[in-house]
């Protein structure tokens, strides 16, 4: 199935297989469309049921569920318990090396105002 992104014009080729999972959504979820992404831009592009089908003559529903056996459900097999581990030893933890402290900074000293010896 071909079908052209509504956005960037790109052709985007769809196989069977492809278009058989999406009409098995779409009859599940009882959609009208179908998104198929873009591989370029992308965006959704809407695909109507009947499009679909026209695509794939030959679908068949097929459920996603696995079909249950009575056969497997009323032998249940032996459940083996997990054996008990030792528990962990306690390592002590290393001492991390000291961190250095960077020295403190002080603002620099200013000199003392010089005083005006001049007389007027």
């Amino acid at each position: 199935m071909q079908i052209r992104c509504y956005s960037c014009k790109m052709p985007i080729s769809i196989g069977r297989g492809s278009v058989n999972q999406a009409l098995n959504i779409v009859h599940e979820d009882d959609l009208v469309y179908y998104d198929f992404n873009c591989p370029k831009c992308r965006k959704s592009n809407r695909v109507s049921k009947k499009q679909l089908l026209h695509a794939s003559p030959t679908w068949e529903y097929q459920s996603t569920e696995k079909p249950v056996d009575k056969k497997t459900d009323t032998k249940k097999a032996p459940v083996k318990k997990p054996a008990k581990k030792a528990p962990a030893k306690k390592i002590p933890a290393a001492k991390a090396p000291a961190k250095k402290t960077p020295a403190k900074k002080s603002p620099a000293k200013k000199a003392p105002a010089k005083k005006d010896t001049k007389k007027k």
